[in-house]
């Protein structure tokens, strides 16, 4: 049995086990707050998240198993499912990242800019609908399907016409390995403006709004910086398989390959490990980052903790006190969370 495959299938494990129910909390948390955009975009990201834990199960048991297909990897049906959804997932996730990296920094750009909702979602529905049906079309026209594979631990596809192949490839590459010049440079835009303004406006008291205005822009840059660092691997890897085909020198991507470690791994960790990482991670960027969703997860976990503490400052008085000044600063805590929730 191997230990890099027993290594790497406890890793899908735990992304699953903490993950899951982590990224279920997140989708209920914006759920009821998706009146803005950015809290739209999350909440799309964190069903996207929550389902790429939940289809890496089976590859973990595969692995688990010695790379065996399982009940679920035989059926091709289940394969081809399964292949769709996942290959659905990474090139829909890129582009909510792109939507809240580049949003953003037209906001920050142009500060009174007004982004609607409506608009957003659908553009994000027709994205959706399209990727969906370039995958499922190649499936039913009988140009590829989603076929096991031991060496790579989960159902790729495998396609079997040539221009569909190179059509294939096209999208991909421009879906998953070009966006991320853009994204990396709105990122960084946003960041230089921040820092332009932290510096100009440094001695100066701001508002409330400004500062909660500011720590959003924060977190949206690191759950883009969290996207990139994560997803290096598999914007290079689809590099390098465009540019092994474009010179005809398929390298580890054909069985006789010479390294039989980088055509065991490559794709799985750039393609699966990574994914699961990213995922695991958003939810716990978002309960360092967001005071809200922090207490939230706290009162599914704790949650006689939490009555507890909400009884006791009550009694003694807290922020909704009789006293005026109790009522103003009490006034001033809801309002700069409900900032910090829909900015």
């Amino acid at each position: 049995m191997d230990i890099v495959d027993i290594s790497l299938s406890g890793i899908l494990f735990l992304s699953f086990a903490i993950g899951f129910p982590a990224n279920l909390v997140s989708f209920n948390f914006f759920l009821n707050k998706a009146k803005r955009v950015p809290n739209c975009i999350y909440l799309v990201m964190s069903a996207a998240d929550g389902l790429t834990t939940l289809l890496l199960v089976p590859v973990g048991i595969c692995l688990a198993e010695g790379r065996d297909s399982g009940l679920l990897f035989k059926n091709r049906y289940f394969c081809n499912i399964w292949g769709v959804i996942y290959e659905f997932v990474p090139f829909y996730t890129v582009f909510l990242v792109a939507c809240l990296s580049f949003l953003r920094t037209l906001v920050l750009i142009k500060p009174l800019t007004i982004v609607k909702q409506t608009p957003v979602l659908m553009v994000m529905a027709g994205y959706a609908a399209f990727v969906l049906v370039r995958l499922v079309v190649g499936i039913n026209f009988g140009l590829g399907e989603y076929r096991y594979g031991a060496n790579a631990g989960y159902c790729w596809n495998h396609v079997t016409d040539q221009t569909y192949q190179v059509i294939h490839t096209v999208f991909s590459v421009s879906q998953l390995a070009f966006p991320i010049l853009p994204i990396t440079l709105s990122c960084i835009t946003s960041v230089l403006i921040l820092m332009f303004s932290s510096s100009r406006n440094r001695g100066v008291r701001t508002a409330a709004g400004m500062r909660v205005k500011h720590k959003a822009t924060v977190t949206i840059i690191l759950v883009t910086m969290l996207y990139i660092v994560f997803n290096i691997p598999l914007f290079a890897n689809y590099t390098r398989y465009v540019v092994n085909v474009y010179r005809r020198s398929h390298g580890y991507l054909l069985p006789e390959v010479q390294n039989r470690y980088l055509e065991r791994y490559t794709w799985l960790v750039a393609y699966i490990v990574t994914m699961s990482l990213n995922s695991l991670a958003n939810p716990l960027l978002y309960i360092w980052r967001m005071r809200q969703f922090r207490m939230a997860v706290m009162t599914k976990l704790l949650p006689h903790r939490v009555r507890l503490a909400g009884s006791e400052r009550s009694s003694g008085g807290g922020t909704t006190g009789v006293t005026g000044g109790s009522i103003v600063n009490g006034a001033v805590i809801a309002n700069n969370a409900a900032l910090e929730s829909s900015t």
